[in-house]
Formats: C-alpha cells, structure tokens, sequence
C-alpha cells in the first residue's frame, strides 16, 4: 500500500468518525466537530485537496466560533464549490442538503441544530464523493464507498 493511499485511507476514516459523532450524541461539540472538519480540509491528501480550496482563514474561522456562530462557520467550510439547503421544523430538527460539484446526488443529515447538519452532510458528501477513490475497511455508519 503506497503512502499517499494510507493518508487518503486515514483521512476518509477521521472524516467517517466526524459523521459517527454526529449520529450517536444528541447534543455533539459543535465547536469541536468545526474544528476538526476545518483541520481536515486543511490537512487533505493532496490529490483531494482542490475540493476544499480555499480553507477559511483559521483566525477568521475561529472568530466565528468564539462568537458561537457556528452555522456561519459551516457554511464558511462548504466553499464555493457545494450547494446547500436548509431547514428547521416546528419542533427544533434541523435538516441539511448539500451537492458537491464531484458528486451528482445530493446528501442529507437531519440533527439537533443546523450547524451539525450541516457538518454531517457535508462530510457524508465528501466521503461518498472522495471514497469513491480509496477503500475502507468497515468500522464507520457510513461503510465502504
């Protein structure tokens, strides 16, 4: 197994723990979770890295999540090259769409608030959409792309 396949195939595993967080607690680290989707990005294995480009800015990224605007700093993630939808219902779920122009069907995570959401359907996009590339041995929810 070459090293950049290794990288690739550690990273779509971070990425899948991120989606697992976000599915087994009721209430994850928003703050958290942002922060280790944006060190991911920033950290991509270089042939993936173009689906992220440009990160946000870390100082700016952690201003907003100081300020606790945590759905601008998803959306900050999303960049220019996803599309998204949001909702909320009466009682509070959130649900989140996103496309990516990599991958020709859209994504959907419903959770407790919009930013997880949005992190979970974003990385569930971007695995479904890069793991198509290398492949995983089982362990996440999200299985083997």
């Amino acid at each position: 197994m070459s090293g950049d396949h290794l990288d690739s195939e550690l990273w779509l595993i971070e990425l899948s723990e991120i989606v697992d967080e976000c599915e087994a607690n009721e209430r994850p680290d928003v703050s958290r979770l942002l922060r280790k989707l944006h060190t991911l990005f920033a950290i991509a294995p270089g042939q993936w890295r173009a689906q992220f480009e440009p990160v946000p800015d870390i100082s700016e990224f952690t201003a907003l999540l100081d300020s606790e605007a945590f759905e601008s700093a998803a959306i900050r993630l999303l960049g220019s090259k996803s599309g998204y939808m949001l909702s909320r219902s009466a009682g509070g779920e959130a649900l989140a769409s996103i496309w990516m122009e990599t991958n020709p069907e859209e994504v959907h995570a419903k959770a407790s608030s919009e930013a997880i959401a949005l992190v979970k359907a974003f990385a569930m996009a971007v695995f479904f959409s890069l793991g198509k590339t290398a492949s995983l041995g089982g362990g996440s929810s999200l299985g083997s792309a």
